[in-house]
């Protein structure tokens, strides 16, 4: 039984590759990364002398960027490589001679249509990492290689879960409408569906439910995004589903020796384990949203009661190791005045909940202070009298671990003749707020 997959696979493999599609859809992902590669490694080579903004769009950071054209790209070449796998004529005969179950040609099939659009990512995964080195020896302008940790999560996880999924939901269509040509066409009207849902579903259900990965979300060196559990979770999930999808396929596949085998019963086990992951994962960011919603009613409720200070100066200093035990380290002093007609009996800053505080002082005193939803509480010995000054020095270390609450700088309202006045506001980093 092994043997024939292992044939069928190969044989899928190879008809596919000798098509006249391969020349199509083969260089198709590889020019078009290279295209936006090229072009925003040369915009950051232009500006990035005027802009410190530009340095977003730096050679090393460009995954975001390259990963879903490609991606898309060989999802749609796996819907026409279906066709012409299908097609063959050939199979029936053998599926005949040798005793050859559904599950397992159909599993085949699955796997050379998602090997055959994984090849060209490898291909350009490994030239776009290549321009780095070779880049740099020479002096060119795309002289820094893709973040190597983030350029193998895609090529070798990301990328096969979602070209397995849709290889799946492909060998489905065509087991089920029997019609290569008219799956196909079904197969590519689910892609755009799949792609404008996608468009529309909000921020953080991404890591929940995408069947695609969330590469809109930036990367740096100080907070990388790496593979946890929960990333794993989805992808197992989405290989569940796709077991449960090729066990339908091969209950509806036609046989001449009309032999099929009890398989929905399979595949609706499956699918109930990948639905329970995505379930759980999905209700886990639904509590995080309520937490962060917590702490944006929290901030805002103190910013409508609570006099604001102006910060006059601040200094100190930033230390930032991505592969220490503590990745971000800042000791931070500043000098704040109060309002011209008011007093303070505390100081309320908004503070990042993943920075745990080592040291706070106000005039080089220790002093007492509270660190929750994301609100730095410091309350004073004895109110601060109208213009009154004080300095707060703060040490704290650790580093975001998920991009939960984001630090803006937000204009206070002031009256008119007073000089401006800033203060930090939590935000949700989530589009309907």
């Amino acid at each position: 039984m092994r043997g024939a997959a292992r044939a069928i696979y190969q044989a899928d493999l190879r008809h596919v590759r000798r098509s006249a599609w391969a020349w199509v859809f083969t260089p198709a992902p590889i020019l078009i990364g290279g295209a936006v590669f090229a072009h925003y490694a040369g915009f950051h080579a232009v500006l990035s002398s005027n802009s410190a903004l530009v340095g977003g769009f730096g050679p090393r950071y460009l995954l975001p960027a390259i990963a879903p054209p490609m991606l898309w790209l060989c999802l749609v070449a796996v819907v026409f490589a279906a066709v012409l796998v299908c097609k063959r004529d050939a199979l029936a005969a053998a599926q005949e001679a040798k005793p050859i179950s559904n599950v397992a040609l159909l599993a085949a099939r699955a796997a050379a249509l998602a090997t055959v659009a994984w090849l060209p990512l490898l291909v350009a995964a490994a030239v776009a990492w290549l321009l780095g080195p070779i880049g740099g020896a020479f002096g060119w302008w795309a002289g820094d290689a893709l973040a190597p940790w983030s350029l193998a999560a895609f090529v070798f996880v990301d990328a096969p879960t979602a070209l397995v999924f849709w290889s799946a939901v492909t060998v489905l269509l065509a087991a089920l409408l029997r019609r290569p040509w008219i799956a196909a066409g079904c197969g590519l009207a689910l892609l755009g569906l799949l792609t404008w849902g996608l468009a529309f579903l909000p921020a953080w259900l991404w890591p929940a439910l995408s069947p695609l990965s969330s590469y809109g979300a930036s990367i740096s060196d100080i907070a990388p995004r790496l593979i946890d559990l929960g990333v794993l979770a989805q992808r197992a999930a989405l290989w569940c589903w796709a077991a449960a999808l090729v066990a339908f396929a091969a209950a509806h596949h036609p046989r001449e020796d009309r032999r099929r085998p009890p398989l929905r019963f399979a595949g609706a086990a499956f699918f109930v384990v990948g639905a329970t992951t995505l379930g759980a994962l999905t209700m886990g960011a639904a509590a995080g949203l309520s937490q962060r919603d917590d702490w944006l009613v929290a901030h805002r409720a103190v910013a409508a009661q609570l006099a604001i200070p102006d910060v006059e100066h601040m200094s100190g200093t930033v230390a930032i190791d991505p592969r220490g035990s503590t990745p971000l380290a800042l000791d931070i002093a500043l000098r704040l005045r109060t309002p011209p007609a008011q007093s303070l009996q505390q100081v309320v800053f908004s503070f990042n909940p993943a920075l745990a505080i080592s040291r706070l002082r106000v005039d080089n005193q220790p002093m007492p202070f509270t660190h929750e939803q994301g609100l730095l509480t410091v309350r004073l010995a004895e109110p601060l009298a109208p213009g009154g000054t004080v300095t707060l020095a703060v040490s704290a270390d650790g580093i975001a671990p998920w991009p939960a609450i984001c630090c803006c700088s937000r204009q206070a309202p002031r009256p008119a003749g007073t000089r401006r006045r800033w203060t930090s506001c939590a935000k949700n980093c989530l589009p309907d707020t």
